[in-house]
């Protein structure tokens, strides 16, 4: 055998060796992480290891609910019925809003570390937005979200906050809010595919309107911010120009916008607009729904904004309808994080809302007990002993608390 085919050999042998490996490699990582699209888990496997993470998922627990698919890590396990409330209600208001009853494609993946996911953002979505605690990428029919604080973000469902290069930027939306907004992306683009609608047909500022119209009636838009033309807002190029501006605030005008129609003409138009789009295009579907041009559209939503009008069209919203849910995953967490100060506050505080005393001073007895040197739980101690007029205890525990806040400062 001549040298030259020798050589052949080899190579042919190395390289199909090194092909078999590429092939264990991303067969192996897709049975742990399969979420129905092997190019996103093959680049994802690249992205891990780049970083030096190719453990993430072995810290990871996954659960299926509903048949959605939850992935999650242990700081997670005491949060997780509140999650499935969540998952329900959102469930059923797309139910209502779009006919769409069908979960079984989903995979909801709770990220725990920020590197990871804001890089995935970054190479997977395009957005460079540090800010971003959530998205849906519908190759995989998988809705990301970031939490590193169950308590704050998933049990106290606060804003999602963001530190970079040493300041602090708060967003308008929570953990629930980003829930429900990417939950609705993926009941939007289902309903397409069952109506054959070609998904560029429907205006990007239309669909993450009808996405921010699904976590509730609050609205944060200042009458002082820039107004973006609609027109601007209608392709995923146009829009994502726009994140960036911080004179405007492109989410909550595109949720104004579906609020005013959903408040002139009711909530189940929204659906036959979206099936109008496949056949017509949105000009001609406003005049037909709204009656009226879409520049006279545009022109009075923007009088609505300026006039600050808005407002009238939000309702209050309903009373924490999971109370019962909350207390109850505050009293597993306490279990499992029995020094987290949060915690314990929060609890206390849905105690005293249902007005149940004694079991808030057994809190925070017991949580002074687990953290003697927390001066705040002895003040929380006292009120609750001065809300049933115990006034000689509830001072022993405030001097307490005063003596401790003075050895802190």
């Amino acid at each position: 055998m001549s040298s030259k085919t020798s050589k052949l050999l080899r190579y042919a042998s190395v390289t199909f060796n090194l092909i078999s490996l590429v092939i264990i490699l991303i067969f192996s990582y897709s049975v742990i992480t399969y979420r129905g699209d092997m190019l996103t888990d093959f680049f994802e496997m690249g992205l891990l290891l780049e970083m030096k993470k190719d453990d993430y998922y072995e810290k990871m627990n996954e659960k299926n609910y509903n048949n959605v698919k939850i992935i999650y890590n242990n700081d997670l396990e005491p949060t997780l019925p509140l999650i499935e409330k969540y998952i329900e209600e959102i469930s059923k208001k797309n139910n209502t809003l779009l006919g769409i009853n069908t979960s079984d494609k989903l995979t909801i993946q709770i990220d725990y570390d920020e590197e990871v996911f804001l890089m995935r953002t970054m190479l997977l979505e395009g957005n460079h937005n540090s800010n971003t605690a959530g998205y849906y990428n519908q190759k995989s029919n998988t809705i990301y979200l970031y939490t590193n604080s169950p308590v704050r973000d998933v049990l106290m469902d606060m804003p999602h906050a963001s530190i970079s290069d040493g300041s602090i930027s708060i967003s308008d939306s929570s953990f629930k809010d980003h829930l429900f907004h990417e939950y609705t992306h993926y009941a939007i683009d289902i309903f397409l595919e069952d109506n054959n609608i070609d998904k560029n047909s429907v205006p990007l500022w239309f669909e993450e309107g009808i996405c921010e119209y699904t976590t509730g009636n609050d609205i944060y838009f200042g009458k002082d911010l820039e107004y973006i033309s609609l027109k601007n807002l209608q392709t995923y190029k146009g829009f994502n120009n726009e994140i960036g501006n911080l004179q405007a605030n492109i989410y909550e005008q595109s949720k104004i916008a579906v609020l005013k129609i959903v408040n002139e003409k009711g909530e189940n138009v929204l659906k036959d607009m979206i099936l109008s789009c496949k056949d017509k295009d949105f000009k001609t579907v406003i005049q037909e729904y709204i009656n009226c041009s879409f520049e006279e559209f545009e022109n009075n939503l923007q009088l609505y904004i300026k006039e600050d009008k808005f407002g009238d069209i939000a309702e209050d919203n309903e009373g924490d309808m999971h109370i019962n849910t909350k207390i109850k995953c505050l009293e597993d967490y306490i279990k499992y994080d029995e020094n987290n100060i949060a915690a314990y506050e929060f609890l206390g505080t849905l105690y005293e809302s249902k007005k149940e005393s004694i079991k808030t001073i057994n809190l925070f007895k017991y949580a002074t007990e687990k953290n003697p040197k927390e001066y705040i739980l002895w003040h929380r101690l006292g009120l609750a002993y001065e809300d049933i007029g115990e006034s000689v205890l509830a001072k022993e525990s405030f001097d307490k608390a005063k003596l401790l806040k003075n050895k802190n400062i």
